[in-house]
């Protein structure tokens, strides 16, 4: 066999470049829904999220299908992200510390995300509370203590005036009637047409209302109304999102957040799954503590 010189490379550059990214490979029959013969492959890349589709299909292309069994169907997905929204309150002494409180608050804030960048963000990277929390106690030896709360965040990005559906897995359970989301408008359905909604369940009704979506909308009077657009798992941690056509995202970006209050300490993705603590959901407080 005729090898090529060593200056031609093997695979284009997007595909062969792919030997540096992370790859988590799982079978189709454990997608939801599963996937028979198929073998799904999520693929992080070294910068971003997300890879561009021809990046996709140069992979596809240069290497899966050159290598790959007839009856088995590759294909490459993006990683499935649980984003992590960190708020610790920093208690610290200010008659001990060297250093100003803008200053410890902006370590903390840079251990946190080292601690992302080290620990979390990558297949089978799993947020430990506990390791967190004492990473932000020895920033400083004028830190006393601090009380560091984890809320998780999927994203969806609609495309506008088209008919979606959406299923969010967050992999583990979460506090009932805590989602939220940010605002945006529909087209359909009709009933809530030109109002700003966000994403909601009913914690004023009794019985099993929280486990349904809300879309809670507000008309001219300031009346809650809700509409019911899909349903709410919070055992399991899934939301499915029926039909909806989205008009606007009101923030300006192109996503919808649908943020939920976490009832355990530690975050566990599964194998298409990647933690990350995105920068700009980082708050830390800092505050005084003189006592004894």
């Amino acid at each position: 066999i005729r090898r090529p010189p060593r200056s031609t490379p093997l695979y284009s550059s997007a595909a062969s470049d792919v030997y540096k990214r992370q790859v988590s490979v799982t079978g189709g029959e454990d997608m939801n829904p599963p996937e028979y013969g198929s073998v799904i492959i999520a693929i992080k890349p070294t910068t971003g999220y997300t890879l561009t589709d021809n990046a996709k299909q140069d992979i596809l292309d240069d290497i899966l299908d050159k290598h790959r069994v007839l009856a088995i169907k590759p294909r490459i997905i993006d990683p499935d992200y649980i984003f992590v929204t960190v708020d610790s309150k920093v208690k610290y002494n200010p008659s001990t510390a060297v250093n100003t409180a803008d200053s410890i608050k902006n370590s903390v804030i840079s251990t946190i995300k080292t601690y992302n960048t080290n620990e979390v963000e990558k297949f089978d990277g799993i947020l430990r509370h506990s390791k967190l929390v004492a990473n932000i106690d020895k920033v400083d030896n004028a830190i006393r203590s601090n009380v560091t709360d984890i809320s998780l965040k999927k994203r969806i990005k609609p495309t506008i005036g088209i008919n979606e559906a959406f299923t969010l897995d967050y992999n583990q359970g979460f506090e009932r009637g805590s989602l939220t989301s940010n605002e945006f408008t529909i087209s359909y359905p009709a009933a809530a047409v030109g109002i700003n909604v966000k994403f909601g369940v009913d914690t004023q009704s009794s019985g099993s209302e929280d486990n349904l979506l809300k879309l809670v909308l507000m008309d001219s009077s300031n009346t809650i109304h809700m509409y019911d657009v899909g349903t709410v798992d919070h055992i399991n941690g899934i939301i499915t999102i029926t039909g909806l056509t989205y008009a606007t995202i009101l923030d300006g970006t192109k996503y919808i957040n649908l943020i939920v209050k976490y009832t355990d300490q530690d975050v566990v993705p599964n194998k298409t799954q990647v933690v990350s603590i995105y920068p700009s959901d980082i708050t830390v407080t800092m505050i005084k503590d003189t006592t004894d």
